[in-house]
């Protein structure tokens, strides 16, 4: 991976700064075997759950040395989880006219406040590779 990145930017500012490893692949629990029937590829899971959820499985699968678990009913719930979003986002699209407008309230400041955690939050998260 290094020598990919190596490759392709001059600028090893753009290089991968860490790598995590882990045990065995499991799936459901149980070690990833293609003798066991439960072998499967990142192109089957996106293909069963979409790219979306089955980003959302792996990075749910595990940190550190651990083995890795991909679950299909986390793959499975992802999806549901991402269509609701998507809903809710486009209802909130169709509503965005009659909103409340003006001066933010203290309630709007104290949301405003959670949302800027959260992102500082998963920012952090997502720098150190822990999802």
């Amino acid at each position: 991976s290094l020598f990919t990145h190596a490759a392709i930017w001059e600028d090893s500012s753009l290089w991968p700064q860490a790598f995590y490893c882990n045990g065995h692949v499991m799936v459901d629990a149980e070690k990833m075997s293609k003798s066991k029937g439960n072998f499967l590829t990142l192109e089957e899971a996106i293909g069963t759950y979409s790219a979306d959820a089955t980003r959302i499985a792996c990075a749910d699968s595990g940190d550190g040395l651990q083995d890795a678990n991909f679950s299909r009913e986390t793959a499975a719930k992802s999806i549901l989880r991402l269509t609701t979003l998507q809903s809710w986002a486009e209802d909130m699209v169709q509503r965005l006219p009659t909103l409340r407008t003006g001066e933010p309230t203290f309630l709007d400041e104290i949301f405003a406040n959670e949302i800027s955690s959260a992102v500082e939050r998963a920012h952090e998260g997502y720098s150190s590779m822990v999802y």
